[in-house]
């Protein structure tokens, strides 16, 4: 059975929350606002009762941008893989040409894609197959310098 989470982060300068994900209009644009506004969550367990009998939700409000959904996908390290995530892997080729690349994990027309900074891409999961050193570095959301042009 597919596995579906998702992560967000409150604030720019927080930590991403895992779990849920849901939306929702927010509480002073409800039959009042032409174009309604939607509030954002993560709703995570929070933690269980002394004696295990009930779980606790928490939904925390979350910036739109940063919510990225899990691929069911882990790196080399065995660290789950989320849409946003930056990815150093590399593309081998059979006459020994492999290439190095840095690609943002995104969702585009059905499946997950690496993206490099000059806008090549590659399915994730075929990377994945391929090479199993690949490896997270980073996230869009915290180190957008890793996917910049540089004039080396």
């Amino acid at each position: 059975m597919r596995e579906i989470k998702f992560r967000g982060k409150p604030s720019e300068d927080d930590e991403f929350i895992y779990g849920f994900y849901g939306k929702k209009p927010c509480k002073h644009c409800i039959g009042y606002c032409e174009t309604t506004e939607l509030e954002h969550f993560i709703i995570s367990t929070k933690n269980y009762d002394p004696e295990g009998n009930f779980t606790i939700f928490h939904d925390t409000k979350v910036l739109r941008e940063t919510v990225g959904q899990y691929t069911e996908k882990s790196d080399s390290e065995s660290k789950e893989i989320y849409d946003g995530d930056i990815v150093d892997f590399t593309v081998f080729d059979m006459f020994g040409n492999d290439t190095q690349h840095t690609g943002l994990v995104e969702w585009h027309n059905c499946e997950f894609l690496l993206t490099d900074k000059f806008g090549d891409s590659w399915n994730l999961f075929w990377v994945l197959q391929q090479d199993d050193e690949a490896k997270i570095i980073g996230n869009i959301h915290d180190n957008p310098e890793l996917l910049e042009v540089t004039n080396d």
